[in-house]
């Protein structure tokens, strides 16, 4: 006797690597045929930016960090969209730039503890 879902294995998402470009499509595939709510293009670029001007000439804005990750995100997925946007404009990868002028402490406080508490996504 057969299932009839052969060859149709899912593979689960890595839920602990949001800032992965691929995260979105993966959570995607994942919930297929449900789908998720995203970060629209122009929400995520705006972020993005928002991001980007938070590395100051002598003066960081780490509030502006801890305000898009503390407030603005509402699952890992849109933090996967933000990551994709931030490349697409920027061509880097969003979490060396953060890291690049956030210290380990600040990282951990502005960033990965917003997202940790994030849910992987919502239907």
């Amino acid at each position: 006797m057969t299932t009839g879902n052969v060859g149709t294995t899912k593979q689960e998402p890595n839920w602990n690597s949001p800032f992965d470009m691929n995260y979105l499509k993966d959570v995607q595939r994942w919930v297929s045929p449900k789908s998720i709510a995203v970060l629209d293009d122009v929400t995520a670029k705006k972020y993005a930016k928002i991001l980007k001007n938070a590395k100051g000439a002598f003066n960081d804005d780490e509030d502006a960090v801890k305000a898009i990750f503390g407030k603005k995100l509402r699952d890992k997925t849109q933090v996967a969209s933000l990551s994709k946007a931030f490349y697409q404009l920027y061509k880097k990868d969003m979490w060396q730039y953060l890291n690049s002028f956030l210290s380990q402490s600040e990282m951990k406080e502005y960033v990965t503890k917003y997202v940790k508490r994030l849910p992987n996504y919502q239907s």
